[in-house]
């Protein structure tokens, strides 16, 4: 609705098409729209009076919409003191096109002279574009624009205005034609100017369609058609009237047909004082309620509201989840309670135990056999160039196919048949989300640095979360979900498990998160205190490949990297030495996040990890920086080229920042943030 005045009469109009939305409409309703009916009497809106005169009338029917026009512009033009000028179009048989022809119409060899003044002389409804054979124009006579010429110039379909003058030519039957048509815009979104003419003045040019038009003897003929796609405005349909908002509102509701068209026809208008009927409606099109489908829809509509709002807010509990709508509802009431009703849904649609919502099914997709949709159709098999069509099996057969196709939905989609990236790409920040953002946009790139080999490295690392995030990376790779699908899927799956460090829409630590997306299902790491004679003890052992700085300063981390033993002020019970902190990796691991724990490090392109009495080397793949209570993040693509990325200032995109190779920048800072997780693989 767009009405904006607040007068006693204004909220009777809200009420009246709040209530028409659903069929619903009370006594009160219909006596307060009946007060709009046009009449003559004292205190009354007329269709006569001057604000009006000259607007455009919203009625059902074409044919209706094309009188009305007609007399519209004989009377402009009489009381204005003109004469209409007729400008015809370019009518002809050479059609190019089959998209438009049809086994019920017929194409002419030639256009006769007969044929042609019969074609001139319709209406523009009797033909399936409704461009008009003839228009009769006038100065100032009230126009609609009915092509998209110029969306940025505000010549679109629909756009209203005023004819200004215009260019003909003589035409191939020696007929008026028209050139150019100069229309001046009504209240344009936005002020045009074109060089040489006044302000918010368009010309409109002819084009060529193909049209199916009906001869006076029920023929439907195929032409094609040249004529400026416009039409007069003293009348429009209700389909038309969409989208705008009138202060003079003007309706013919008698042919209408149903409530919705009720409701399209009358929420155009901005105020009630400009709200005209033109004559009687029957009112039974307005009350005793819509169907049951329609309310099983207003319903469903109103739980996806509440949905939406309340993830917004984050305030959605973890256990509403789903890919379909049908799914989204059913966990959400499961959630809430069966009768749990939103608060501002309409009276006319509650649920309750008398009436009860009743849950739409759940369809699996991914069990839909595609067969059926494809059993009318011809097709090409690529691998043979064979052509193929469907015909009738045998039950046997259709028992045959069965494993097959089963087959064919669980095998994995291919990783390398998806998105090329010519950019570095990353996650757009919502609901506190810059952790995951910068670990996720970090992990994403190195994945798409080379899928294969990072799907199956990634997965190897064995926890569920992980799993997910490649699943969601492929699933992004191949157009199926967004960026921020995956990740706040996963954020609430991670909020299951770790409600106290991972919440949903507040802050999260980077080393929390980092600790599950590297963790590992067995241990990976150990640390162990030992002596010059190599009396051990075991400490713990550790199931992730996230390293923390802990208390100890490190000038670099391919120093820390290499560092094995550190000092400690233990001595060994067993031989009086002074004892150290070893620590070791009892699998190669294929990424290694380093975590400063507030310390400043030189953050090396390279390091050497030693494993088994060799060094094995890997290349730095992302930072994380923090500041200002927000993280961004650098990412390192394997050709050395550094690109920025910040799930507020950059959104989608990244910042390309140089290179590694070339006089690389300090990577310990950045955009006033600090780093505080170096994030390396395996080379």
């Amino acid at each position: 609705m767009r009405q904006k005045d607040q007068t006693p009469r204004d909220n009777q109009l809200r009420s009246a098409l709040e209530n028409m939305r659903y069929k619903a409409c009370t006594p009160e309703n219909i006596s307060f729209l009946r007060s709009l009916i046009s009449s003559n009497l004292p205190g009354r809106s007329s269709v006569c009076d001057e604000e009006f005169r000259n607007v455009s009338i919203i009625t059902a029917r074409n044919l209706h919409k094309d009188e009305i026009n007609r007399l519209g512009a004989l009377r402009f033009a009489q009381e204005t003191g003109q004469t209409l000028v007729d400008f015809y179009s370019e009518d002809s048989c050479n059609v190019n096109s089959k998209d438009t022809e049809s086994k019920h119409t017929t194409r002419l060899r030639e256009i006769t002279g007969e044929v042609q003044s019969s074609l001139w002389s319709q209406p523009p409804s009797c033909n399936n574009k409704n461009i008009a054979g003839k228009l009769s124009l006038c100065i100032g006579l009230p126009v609609m624009i009915r092509n998209n010429y110029a969306t940025e110039l505000c010549m679109t379909r629909g756009q209203e205005g005023f004819v200004f003058g215009w260019q003909s030519k003589v035409g191939k039957q020696g007929q008026t034609v028209l050139d150019t048509l100069f229309i001046k815009l009504k209240k344009p979104p936005s002020i045009v100017k074109f060089n040489g003419l006044p302000e918010n003045v368009i010309p409109i040019y002819s084009t060529s369609n193909n049209i199916i038009a009906q001869l006076p003897d029920d023929r439907k003929v195929l032409i094609s058609r040249t004529q400026l796609e416009v039409l007069v405005n003293f009348a429009m349909t209700d389909f038309a009237s969409q989208g705008k908002t009138r202060p003079e509102n003007v309706a013919d509701l008698n042919n209408l047909q149903t409530h919705q068209a009720y409701y399209t026809a009358l929420s155009r208008s901005s105020t009630a004082k400009g709200t005209l009927i033109l004559q009687g409606f029957d009112s039974k099109k307005i009350t005793g309620g819509c169907s049951g489908a329609l309310r099983q829809e207003f319903r469903e509509l109103e739980i996806l509201d509440e949905i939406t709002t309340l993830r917004y807010n984050g305030k959605l509990s973890v256990n509403v989840h789903g890919d379909i709508r049908n799914i989204l509802i059913k966990t959400f009431r499961k959630s809430k309670g069966e009768q749990y009703v939103p608060k501002l849904v309409h009276s006319a649609i509650r649920w309750s135990k008398r009436d009860p919502l009743n849950e739409s099914e759940i369809i699996d997709i991914k069990s839909i056999n595609l067969d059926k949709f494809n059993k009318k159709r011809k097709f090409v098999d690529d691998t043979s160039n064979s052509t193929f069509s469907a015909k009738k099996s045998s039950k046997a057969e259709i028992e045959d196919k069965k494993p097959a196709l089963k087959k064919l939905c669980s095998t994995q989609m291919p990783v390398q048949n998806g998105n090329h990236y010519i950019n570095p790409q990353g996650f757009i920040w919502s609901n506190n989300s810059c952790a995951y953002d910068a670990t996720f946009t970090v992990f994403f790139n190195l994945w798409c640095s080379n899928k294969d080999l990072w799907t199956d490295e990634l997965q190897a690392i064995g926890n569920p979360f992980i799993l997910d995030l490649v699943n969601g990376f492929i699933d992004i790779d191949h157009n199926l979900k967004s960026f921020e699908i995956v990740r706040d899927d996963l954020r609430r799956k991670l909020e299951i498990f770790f409600p106290d460090n991972l919440q949903f829409g507040h802050f999260a630590a980077l080393d929390d998160l980092f600790e599950v997306m590297v963790g590992t299902d067995a241990p990976v790491r150990s640390t162990s205190y030992a002596c010059n004679n190599n009396h051990i003890r075991r400490l713990n052992n550790l199931s992730n490949y996230l390293v923390l700085a802990g208390t100890v300063q490190y000038l670099s981390t391919s120093s820390w990297a290499l560092m094995t033993n550190e000092a400690s002020n233990y001595i060994c019970h067993r031989c009086g030495y002074e004892v150290f902190i070893k620590r070791e990796f009892l699998v190669l691991p294929s990424v290694l996040a380093f975590d400063f724990c507030g310390h400043k490090i030189n953050i090396d392109h390279e390091i050497q990890i030693p494993y088994n009495g060799m060094l094995h080397k890997f290349r730095l793949a992302g930072i994380i920086y923090f500041g200002q209570a927000h993280f961004c993040a650098q990412i390192i693509l394997p050709d050395g080229q550094i690109w920025y990325h910040d799930g507020i200032t950059t959104g989608r995109n990244m910042i390309y920042q140089g290179s590694m190779t070339n006089n690389p920048p300090d990577l310990s800072t950045c955009n006033n943030k600090v780093a505080v997780l170096a994030f390396y693989v395996m080379k």
